[in-house]
């Protein structure tokens, strides 16, 4: 495999867990906001 592969491969493997990581996130942020709600009223 050469250099230039190896690095689009490494990129787009890299963007995939960026994906990923950002919709983990997102899940973590509206549960979050959902327990607060359910535990103070709405915010």
């Amino acid at each position: 495999m050469d250099d230039e592969v190896r690095y689009v491969a490494i990129a787009l493997r890299e963007a995939a867990t960026a994906r990923i990581a950002a919709v983990d996130l997102r899940y973590y942020v509206q549960w979050m906001r959902d327990n607060a709600e359910k535990r103070i009223g709405h915010l």
